[in-house]
């Protein structure tokens, strides 16, 4: 299976550089039908993600608020990867509410506690953050996700915590006046008991303010997921002329390429909504009914498939159902992450049709 292909690094690049110029530093993260090329690709991607949860290669997807941090003149600042300027400099402690609008309480509250906790406990944590690089380098970068129970986000968690995903390095890019035309970082590798020895130092001081503190949050399987029953399963596409039956997975692997330009999920919903009443000659144009049925499909797969990995799953903060998905890094299985996230990979449009 080549998930390696030069088309996704590109996309990958552009999306990240994208992202990370308007937002949060976390960036894009793929879903699998965005990793593969054909729908046999699609299915194997899902069992290899069981092996990938089984040897420990994989993390919770957390719903919280990027809160990433660097070290400046020996400070802990904020950099949430945007061109603005505060950003750029890095957003110390007394400049949150000028960073941000009065009305972004959320972030506000979350940019400050996380300062507050990390400065505190700067002075605990020197040795393991010298051989991090970041007393030398101040574009490393900790991708820092905060978790509060007051948070306004569609996954309810039932405590306070702070998440420090992984080491970044930030590289800006600038045009022939010397404006800044981008802001990208790239993930750097190290070895994992230096962040745990950090992540353990900086503990008791979270703590001191109601919050626990995590590297990546591992899930474990309860049951290992039955794949199989979910693609045996029948599933009904009306035509105008006819109605096809098939299982799951004989419609995925009549799928020889995936759709350069996916279905909308505006039309997948819509289709969810009618794909009893209509056929889907009535709901799209007639020259794209076969890529619009392909997205249907590997739409409807993404969901269920995910759905019974995450069923499967329990970990630090809640059974897998319960959070916003997980996140695959497993470089047997490809050199990029991505994520399974069963139903919340429609949650957010507000619209949750029965599957």
């Amino acid at each position: 299976m080549n998930l390696g292909c030069q088309i996704f690094e590109d996309f990958l690049l552009s999306e990240n550089k994208k992202l990370l110029s308007e937002g949060g530093i976390g960036g894009h993260i793929p879903h699998p039908h965005e990793m593969v090329q054909n729908g046999e690709e699609f299915i194997n991607l899902f069992h290899s993600s069981v092996n990938g949860i089984k040897e420990k290669n994989a993390t919770m997807k957390i719903d919280g608020i990027n809160t990433s941090i660097r070290l400046v003149d020996n400070q802990f600042v904020l950099d949430r990867g945007t061109k603005h300027e505060l950003d750029v400099l890095g957003v110390g402690a007394m400049d949150v509410n000028k960073r941000f609008k009065s009305s972004d309480s959320n972030i506000i509250s979350a940019a400050s506690t996380t300062l507050k906790i990390f400065n505190e406990a700067l002075p605990l944590i020197q040795e393991e953050l010298k051989t991090l690089g970041f007393l030398e380098n101040p574009r490393l970068i900790f991708n820092t996700e905060f978790v509060e129970e007051s948070n306004n986000r569609a996954i309810k968690y039932s405590k306070k915590f702070i998440v420090i995903h992984s080491v970044l390095e930030m590289h800006t890019e600038h045009n022939s006046n010397k404006d800044i035309t981008s802001r990208a970082a790239n993930r750097i590798y190290f070895d994992d008991s230096v962040l745990n020895s950090l992540v353990k130092k900086v503990s008791p001081i979270a703590q001191k303010y109601g919050f626990f503190i995590f590297t990546k949050i591992v899930p474990h399987l309860k049951k290992t997921p039955n794949i199989e029953e979910v693609l045996n399963r029948k599933f009904v596409i009306n035509f105008s002329k006819n109605k096809q039956t098939k299982t799951l997975k004989q419609w995925l692997l009549d799928i020889n390429k995936v759709p350069e330009k996916m279905i909308q999920q505006k039309d997948f919903i819509y289709f969810l909504r009618n794909m009893k009443t209509s056929s889907v000659d009535n709901l799209f144009q007639k020259d794209e009914i076969y890529e619009k049925v392909n997205g249907i499909v590997l739409y409807y797969a993404t969901i269920v498939l995910g759905d019974e990995i995450l069923k499967s799953i329990d970990s630090d903060v809640g059974m897998g159902v319960n959070n916003e998905g997980i996140v695959i890094q497993d470089n047997n299985i490809s050199i990029y992450p991505y994520k399974i996230t069963g139903k919340f990979f429609i949650t957010n449009l507000g619209n949750n049709p029965d599957i």
